[in-house]
């Protein structure tokens, strides 16, 4: 089976800016600390080295 690894890293991604927005309004609301946006900024990050990855992985 051939996967678009692109296309699954980006989904992940799509997933942390989704956390990343609602920790963001929790945080202001201060309901949660400043560090959960830290996890989500590590994700985010690991997300683009896996993009970067991804594109080392193409086969023609």
């Amino acid at each position: 089976m051939v996967v678009n690894l692109r296309v699954v890293v980006l989904a992940g991604i799509a997933c942390w800016v989704v956390a990343t927005v609602v920790l963001a309004i929790l945080v202001a609301a201060g309901v949660k600390p400043w560090t959960t946006l830290a996890v989500c900024a590590s994700g985010l990050a690991l997300g683009g080295i896996g993009l970067l990855w991804a594109r080392g992985q193409r086969t023609s």
